[in-house]
């Protein structure tokens, strides 16, 4: 459209009254009743708590993953356990080996003990008061510390695994 010389897009010949100018012309009750930039400003705000929630699952996922990487290899420790209960080094080590976490055999133990057929435990060799056989099993247990990325070190949380099986 062409009004009074000027050349008009289609569609603009209402504009907005307001802007920057209308702003600065209108002093501190024109900021006041402005809408301008109210969006940015939300954004700066709500961002970094945004952020930080999305930080915080993120470190929750990747604890929850190292607790499964942790139980997985105490269960490989526990199988080869199954076949020689014996070589506690060896298990020690298996679960260090099948481990992707970084744990080391000082974080791994392996307990034997026994029990009789009510469950309740006893000396190993020795006999049980209602005559059954003694049952073997073996706990395998390892621990991680894991370290968040938004806490600061030492805050959080050590992760166990633990699994028993019955070796005899």
């Amino acid at each position: 459209m062409i009004e009074a010389g000027k050349w008009t897009a289609p569609g603009r010949e209402k504009r907005h009254r307001g802007g920057v100018l209308a702003v600065l012309k209108g002093g501190i009750a024109g900021l006041a009743r402005s809408r301008a930039g109210v969006t940015a400003v939300e954004f700066a705000l709500y961002c970094p708590v945004f952020l930080f929630v999305i930080g915080g699952l993120v470190d929750y996922g990747m604890a929850i993953f190292d607790k499964m990487e942790l139980v997985g290899a105490v269960r490989s420790g526990a199988q080869l356990a199954l076949a020689d209960s014996s070589d506690t080094t060896a298990i020690r080590q298996a679960v260090v080996n099948a481990s992707g976490i970084g744990i080391s055999l000082s974080n791994v133990t392996t307990t034997m003990f026994c029990e009789c057929a009510d469950t309740s435990t006893i000396t190993c060799g020795g006999t049980c008061g209602d005559g059954s056989v003694n049952r073997y099993l073996m706990t395998v247990t390892a621990t991680y510390t894991y370290t968040p990325m938004l806490l600061p070190p030492g805050i959080c949380c050590d992760l166990t695994g633990t699994t028993t099986v019955r070796t005899q």
